[in-house]
């Protein structure tokens, strides 16, 4: 609980904003950068609209990239829930 999160919050927002893959086609990257392009998981949120709407096929048809979507989701929930579960009894010192 820092003081100064919410403005670094805003802060990672923007840049995750303009790193997302909204602005860039992966196809403009060289190959040996695709698998980190690939690591965020926003990437895999856009391809699937690409693929729906630009290409009329299922965001799902890629398997890869659903579960790799997916299995991060889960992970984020597990830390979510230990911090919660952590951090609980200190929420009340910290809010007005």
């Amino acid at each position: 609980f820092i003081k100064d999160v919410g403005n670094f919050i805003g802060i990672l927002i923007q840049f995750g904003f303009w790193v997302s893959p909204i602005f860039w086609d992966i196809n403009s990257y060289p190959e040996k950068y695709k698998f980190l392009l690939k690591l965020n998981p926003i990437y895999h949120i856009i391809e699937g609209y690409r693929l729906t709407f630009l290409y009329h096929k299922g965001f799902w048809t890629d398997g890869w990239s659903f579960g790799y979507f997916w299995v991060f989701t889960f992970l984020i929930l597990v830390v979510g829930y230990f911090s919660y579960k952590k951090l609980r009894p200190h929420f009340g010192d910290v809010l007005n």
